[in-house]
């Protein structure tokens, strides 16, 4: 039972061996958990979805190592794993169909979960979305010198509205005295470049419009 055999398993063997190994639960749907290998093999067509789990167990430390050498064997495990996720595991899970097939094609379809997938996913497509960011960074450049009429007044701007995004986190930093913060924070991103552009304008056109008022 290890993939590499040349004819088929039975099925009677296939889920009498997964009732052996109580893994009916973890590998079928919950309706079938309950019954004998003759029934599921009566009943495999209506069974539309399995499942696979996948366990590790690594050995860290032991009890008597010191907390630092602990600390120091944790960190580096979690980043071998995050390797693993991004360099080897998510391209496949996310792209599972053969080479030269479409994904939308691939009759099997694939649905996961684990331990940080879902901030690694979510990290991608933060950083594809900043992509899109600084694509309107640039515009709003452009458009700044031409509103402006100063290349300095645009760029020195921009650098305000960029520089902004730490400040707050310094900012937020000192008021909850915690360092972490939620992936929705970096919608920001989004948001302050149209209205940092707006605050540019506004601060601009004002000093145009006292020029011209005539104060006595």
């Amino acid at each position: 039972l290890n993939g590499a055999g040349a004819d088929r398993v039975p099925l009677e063997t296939v889920f009498g061996t997964a009732i052996a190994h109580e893994v009916t639960n973890l590998v079928l749907p919950t309706e079938f958990g309950d019954r004998s290998a003759w029934e599921l093999t009566a009943e495999h067509e209506q069974i539309s979805t399995i499942r696979s789990a996948f366990r590790f167990k690594i050995y860290c430390c032991d009890s008597d190592d010191t907390g630092a050498f602990q600390d120091a064997v944790i960190a580096e495990q979690k980043q071998q794993w995050h390797s693993l996720i991004v360099d080897h595991v998510l391209d496949v899970l996310q792209n599972p169909q053969p080479e030269g097939i479409d994904k939308q094609d691939w009759p099997i379809k694939v649905w996961y979960d684990g331990s940080e997938l879902e901030t690694v996913e979510v990290l991608q497509t933060l950083m594809s979305d900043v992509m899109l960011a600084v694509g309107s960074m640039c515009f709003v450049l452009v458009y700044m010198t031409f509103h402006t009429r100063s290349v300095f007044l645009s760029l020195f701007g921009l650098l305000v509205i960029c520089v902004s995004i730490p400040f707050s986190y310094v900012f937020f930093l000192a008021l909850s005295h915690s360092q972490t913060v939620s992936i929705a924070s970096f919608l920001s991103v989004f948001l302050i470049v149209g209205l940092g552009a707006d605050v540019v304008f506004v601060y601009t056109d004002c000093w145009k419009r006292s020029e011209e008022m005539d104060i006595t």
